[in-house]
């Protein structure tokens, strides 16, 4: 499909977008929905409860007491966040819990960023929060803005706008491991620069391949060994290892992990089989970030490719066809119910 065709397609789907009135009451009403369930969540449960927060009040102390030399270079956006909120409260644990409550804003807000409501099904906004909200908006102090600030980058990419760097950039600068969307994210930008085996018209045959060397990684202990080493030899990476049995933090596995992977992989398929002509050019991204996720799945951790998956998702979710599998008005009822349940699966994996 030309350049041409897929401007046009794009701009019908904005049209009949926004000649629907219910299509905005619709984004505002689910954008509702999940304001009111962080609130309620929050009202309801412990903040020193949840997955990370002893880490984070470590790290924040550490950066009060013992500043590294690197404060202003690595990451300095979430560490002048951070230090600004002990400026205010002069408490390292009342300040991470500041930072935990404002996280549910900042992820309501950057939905409304991320999803423009002439565009955005509200089907995509309550699967984003059932299966990611309960880790973006109430675990990742640090991340949560990276993950938006990516999704953005790629949207920007997407429509081949140079801002989309800049944004990427600033997502680094709040949290590095925003890199590993960097390669994904160059193939969508240059798509049409790539070698015909990277923009295979068949992508089906490509990501049943991704999903073979996936399983092959996972089959030869050596090799994924081999992959751990490395990624612990990369201060850029290195983080994610402490999800695995070489880092510092044991790495805990659990059956709905491997759910995940398998709701995940299925989700990529239907997007692939299904999407609408606009929305395929991010085959490519989509793709590519499967494959770090398969492969940080088998090689580290299914919990380091957890914290990886959202960098891609956020972007495929925005755009899903969501109507072409039956999620419509008829279903809402049931689909609603089911969010509401993978919410609670999944906040259930961050909150003890």
């Amino acid at each position: 499909m030309s350049d041409i065709e897929q401007e046009v397609g794009g701009k019908m789907r904005k049209a009949i977008s926004a000649s629907a009135p219910t299509v905005s009451l619709s984004f505002w009403a689910a954008l509702f929905g999940v304001a009111l369930s962080i609130i309620f969540v929050e009202i309801f449960t412990d903040p020193d409860k949840y997955a990370d927060i002893d880490s984070y009040i470590l790290y924040l102390d550490q950066l009060v007491h013992f500043p590294p030399d690197t404060l202003l270079v690595f990451e300095p956006l979430s560490n002048l966040y951070l230090l600004t909120l002990h400026w205010f409260f002069r408490s390292v644990e009342t300040s991470i819990d500041a930072a935990h409550y404002l996280l549910g804003l900042i992820f309501v807000v950057s939905l409304t960023r991320v999803f423009p409501r002439q565009d955005t099904a509200w089907q995509s906004i309550l699967f984003v929060f059932a299966v990611l909200g309960p880790l973006l908006a109430f675990v990742t102090l640090r991340a949560t803005p990276a993950y938006f600030l990516v999704a953005v980058s790629v949207h920007y990419a997407n429509e081949r706008k140079p801002k989309a760097f800049a944004f990427f950039i600033i997502a680094t600068l709040f949290h590095i491991s925003a890199m590993l969307a960097f390669v994904p994210l160059l193939a969508l930008y240059f798509r049409d620069r790539l070698p015909g085996a990277l923009i295979t018209q068949n992508p089906k045959a490509m990501l049943g391949a991704i999903v073979l060397l996936g399983i092959l990684i996972g089959l030869l202990p050596q090799i994924s060994n081999s992959f751990s080493a490395s990624l612990q030899s990369i201060p850029i990476l290195s983080k994610f290892t402490a999800y695995t049995d070489q880092g510092n933090i044991a790495s805990v596995n659990s059956l709905n992990h491997y759910i995940f992977l398998a709701v995940i992989v299925s989700l990529c398929l239907s997007y692939i089989a299904l999407s609408l002509p606009e929305d395929r050019t991010m085959y490519i991204y989509v793709i590519l970030s499967l494959l770090i996720y398969l492969v940080l799945f088998v090689a580290t951790s299914p919990v380091a490719a957890f914290r990886q998956a959202p960098f891609w998702l956020i972007p495929m979710i925005a755009v899903f066809p969501w109507r072409r599998i039956g999620v419509t008005e008829a279903t809402a009822p049931i689909y609603v119910a089911v969010c509401g349940g993978l919410f609670y699966v999944q906040l259930m994996q961050v909150y003890t």
